[in-house]
């Protein structure tokens, strides 16, 4: 949704683009060996 979208719909949830960069920066932590894969996440803590 980087592109042009209808306005309403511009503003999703800054939480869900936040969760999947923050998720793609684990992966490429991870290839890089600099972080232990941790199990859990958002959802554990309910």
């Amino acid at each position: 949704m980087a592109r042009t979208a209808a306005p309403r719909k511009r503003n999703k949830s800054s939480r869900h683009r936040a969760k999947l960069k923050a998720k793609h920066t684990k992966q490429r932590m991870r290839a890089k060996g600099q972080l232990q894969k941790r199990g859990g996440g958002r959802r554990l803590r309910r």
